[in-house]
């Protein structure tokens, strides 16, 4: 009997981790994210060109529970402003980042990056919020 429920344990344990990905890494091009605060990625993607001529778009959500100014996302060396320049709670932005890498060669192909969001809160304290984003590239 003790075996037997030593047997159902591992097979439970090894379907919670065949069911996370963490038995097949690499092999999921399925759009996720972690990190990040009050700003957060809720669409993205990264249409994928020659060398470090990709572009990456991210579409945040004020959760900040107030009015935000001065969006800005930053990706490796490279910034960008994003619109509109005032973002009201539960509202979006949108960023583009030009001519960076972000790990895809094509289409399909699985990207990863790491990016930091810097904004002016109500309050006007400047604040930041950062993550990681990925999935396929477009």
């Amino acid at each position: 009997m003790t075996y037997g429920w030593a047997i159902l344990v591992v097979i439970i344990v090894g379907i919670v981790l065949w069911q996370m990905g963490v038995l097949n890494p690499g092999a999921s091009t399925a759009p996720g994210f972690r990190g990040f605060g009050m700003v957060r990625p809720i669409e993205y993607l990264c249409t994928a060109a020659t060398g470090a001529n990709d572009t990456v778009q991210v579409v945040v959500r004020n959760t900040a529970g107030a009015s935000i100014t001065g969006v800005e996302m930053t990706l490796g060396a490279s910034s960008a402003s994003c619109t509109p320049a005032t973002v009201p709670s539960g509202e979006t932005a949108t960023c583009t980042i030009n001519n960076v890498d972000c790990g895809a060669e094509s289409s399909g192909d699985r990207f990863e990056v790491d990016i930091a969001v810097a904004y002016t809160s109500a309050t006007g304290l400047a604040r930041s919020s950062a993550g990681t984003i990925w999935g396929p590239a477009e």
